[in-house]
């Protein structure tokens, strides 16, 4: 770590108090030594306070992070539980629907066939209706052929005297 004063950790460790030479500093020396010294632990504790803060900070970030990871799965779990229910609904509706569109291929069918049925019935009766109008005209032709001849006959007098 190099501080902001320009030296290095190495650097205040390697201080002596003896000079090279091997004589002993002077205390204007020594005073100067001292306050490099201090000057270095104050910038030290200042970086360590730095670091300090920046470790809490990395925390916090950490604890924020986990938590909004902890939610997310949480929202995840959630979000794949209501993916599943709905797959399941639409698996439902989707069989409801085929049995809808079955049974209402069975009712066109049966509608179908009630009405050639209808239609069968309606034919029968214009059949008969037309064969009982033939036979009435028959009978209003035999009736009225009957009711002339029986004028024209005599009878009607004698049923008239029969009458009364």
């Amino acid at each position: 770590m190099t501080s902001s004063v320009g030296f290095s950790l190495d650097d205040i460790l390697k201080l002596s108090l003896k000079q090279e030479d091997g004589k002993e500093l002077k205390v204007e020396d020594l005073a100067v030594k001292l306050r490099r010294l201090q000057q270095a632990r104050r910038t030290l504790e200042e970086e360590l306070l730095e670091v300090q803060t920046l470790k809490g900070l990395l925390e916090q970030e950490e604890e924020t992070l986990c938590s909004e990871a902890f939610q997310i799965d949480v929202i995840l779990k959630e979000k794949k539980e209501s993916h599943r229910i709905l797959q399941f609904k639409c698996e439902e509706l989707d069989q409801d629907s085929q049995r809808l569109q079955e049974q209402n291929k069975q009712k066109e069918e049966l509608v179908e066939q009630y009405r050639y049925q209808i239609q069968e019935a309606t034919l029968k009766h214009r059949k008969t209706r037309m064969k009982f109008e033939n036979q009435l005209q028959q009978l209003m032709v035999q009736h009225k052929s009957l009711s002339s001849m029986f004028r024209n006959s005599g009878w009607s007098s004698w049923l008239n005297n029969r009458r009364s």
